[in-house]
């Protein structure tokens, strides 16, 4: 069983170690109106399966926000990387050099800039 107090450290353990811009945990207060509605037996703990439902309610926003990071990584990245690799054939110097790298070291090397841009505007935010 698991109560309030155990929660909220849990959530602000678990913020600290998600990707991507971090969000100001639940307040003791809101995790105890939440506990309130997800506590079925109304025993004032939280059992599992009443666990599972806190958990899907409280990390809703939180997995849309990550899964859009991933889709940038994983998705626009490697994209924007063939699309650069095809834009710089005509440039002089950098074009020839581009061209002779394999298109799947070039969409990486892209991708880890993208990676690195995102996460060095996180402090900037």
């Amino acid at each position: 069983m698991l109560n309030a107090s155990l929660i909220y450290s849990f959530c602000s353990d678990i913020n600290k170690r998600l990707p991507g811009p971090h969000f100001d945990p639940p307040s003791k207060d809101q995790i105890r109106s939440m506990m309130q509605e997800c506590d079925l037996n109304l025993d004032g703990q939280i059992n599992h399966d009443e666990f599972v439902k806190f958990i899907q309610k409280l990390t809703t926003d939180t997995l849309v926000v990550v899964s859009q990071g991933l889709l940038v990584t994983l998705v626009v990245a490697p994209t924007v990387a063939m699309a650069t690799k095809k834009a710089t054939e005509g440039v002089p110097g950098v074009g020839k050099v581009v061209q002779k790298l394999p298109n799947a070291i070039y969409a990486s090397l892209v991708t880890l800039a993208m990676v690195w841009f995102q996460t060095s505007r996180e402090g900037i935010e």
